[in-house]
């Protein structure tokens, strides 16, 4: 089961969208730091199990304004992480952001058809990112992979299965650069369509409630919207 945060917020700076991921992850993490429970958390190596998106609406000119409302939404497959984040999000106080509103919600179970990626997919190959040119069956199966061990990770038994992605096309033309440590990762947006049967159906939730690649909880990367029977 599939919970969120749908979070409202005033910039208080211009920012680029280059930078906007790092910069709600940042916030994030410092309202994490306010709670024991959720500093254990954030300090844990390995899967967070959240995942979140990047400010919305989008700016034409790819660059935040100031003084202008944005929402962006947090996901996550465990609702008490939710529930307490929710109390310490807004007394976080930074030159960037200020949190005007968040609304909880459960969401929707039923039969997943299609998955959009709305942030970028950031998967590593041999230490260099994933590019459009690349096989995408080593990407299938880093997808996979990765879903099965979050799986494991929150619910704590192996879920092994036959790909649970039918068909995989980008949104992309080209990589998008996102601002990490000084660097620029290149990730890719992709629509995948989710198989019919129950194991496939459990990954995608996964991905909805944890995020699918690498660098969920740091940077928001690979958030997904679904599209349901």
């Amino acid at each position: 089961m599939n919970f969120e945060l749908i979070i409202t917020t005033l910039l208080k700076e211009d920012l680029h969208y280059e930078d906007s991921l790092q910069l709600i992850g940042s916030f994030i993490n410092k309202a994490m730091l306010r709670s024991e429970k959720l500093k254990a958390l954030h300090e844990r190596k390995g899967y967070k199990n959240y995942v979140f998106s990047n400010f919305y609406p989008f700016e034409k000119d790819k660059i935040y304004k100031s003084g202008r409302v944005y929402v962006f939404r947090l996901k996550s497959l465990d609702y008490r992480f939710l529930k307490d984040l929710k109390e310490f999000l807004p007394v976080i106080k930074n030159s960037f952001i200020q949190i005007l509103s968040s609304e909880y919600k459960q969401l929707s179970q039923k039969h997943i058809v299609d998955l959009y990626t709305v942030t970028p997919v950031v998967i590593t190959v041999d230490n260099k990112p994933f590019l459009p040119e690349d096989s995408l069956d080593v990407l299938c199966n880093r997808l996979q992979a990765n879903l099965e061990k979050k799986y494991k990770a929150f619910y704590g038994e192996e879920l092994f299965t036959e790909s649970f992605i039918q068909r995989i096309e980008f949104i992309n033309r080209k990589p998008i650069k996102t601002s990490y440590k000084g660097i620029k990762l290149l990730g890719n947006k992709f629509k995948i369509t989710v198989k019919d049967d129950e194991k496939s159906q459990l990954l995608a939730r996964v991905a909805i409630g944890a995020g699918i690649g690498e660098k969920n909880s740091a940077l928001g990367c690979g958030f997904c919207f679904a599209n349901y029977l």
